[in-house]
């Protein structure tokens, strides 16, 4: 795997931007992008210059961010403390900015007990992204429940949070995150 996607779209470049600046097509910057074509020297050395980077840059390995467990998700949908099986390794290439994972306790919604549940934590200003969706939700008091976040713009809590299954909805304040459910990893 390499960098150039990542390093284009951080200059905010498109495709056929960076296509034009190396004379190829947008087809051929795709290939490149996803490793289907091979990365000569010449290639390395033109793409690093179009995008002002180093050749090394290109290639090196990015850590990967730690995945942080916030415990089972009991039937009511809020979070309680409690060990994860360690599943980091199963993630691969799933490009996650900041993932977090759950244990399932109690069947809700389409996820069975036993699942893990891994998100993608984004911070409070782009919680916007997840208003009537599924979501983890992390409110300022620390707690993290499983629900569907559903705006409220005209209340002193703007945010309802209504529980896949058994439970009340809840209304919160504010809230310190939310995080886009990504993958479901199932015990065979």
């Amino acid at each position: 795997m390499n960098n150039i996607r990542q390093l284009r779209k951080a200059q905010g470049m498109t495709q056929a931007e960076l296509a034009r600046r190396l004379e190829t097509s947008v087809a051929t910057i795709s290939r490149l992008e996803s490793a289907d074509i091979r990365l000569s020297a010449d290639w390395l050395t033109r793409i690093a210059k179009a995008l002002g980077a180093r050749t090394g840059e290109l290639i090196e390995e990015r850590p990967r961010p730690a995945m942080k467990a916030l415990g089972h998700i009991r039937a009511d949908g809020w979070a309680v403390p409690g060990t994860l099986p360690d599943i980091a390794g199963l993630l691969g290439e799933v490009p996650l900015a900041d993932p977090v994972q759950v244990l399932i306790g109690a069947d809700q919604g389409g996820f069975k007990a036993g699942e893990v549940l891994i998100a993608d934590r984004l911070p409070s200003f782009q919680t916007g992204q997840l208003h009537n969706r599924l979501c983890l939700a992390g409110l300022e008091d620390g707690r993290v429940r499983l629900a569907r976040l559903v705006p409220m713009p005209e209340s002193d809590a703007p945010y309802l949070l209504v529980p896949l299954g058994d439970g009340e909805a809840s209304r919160a304040a504010a809230l310190s995150w939310a995080a886009r459910p990504v993958l479901a990893v199932r015990a065979l």
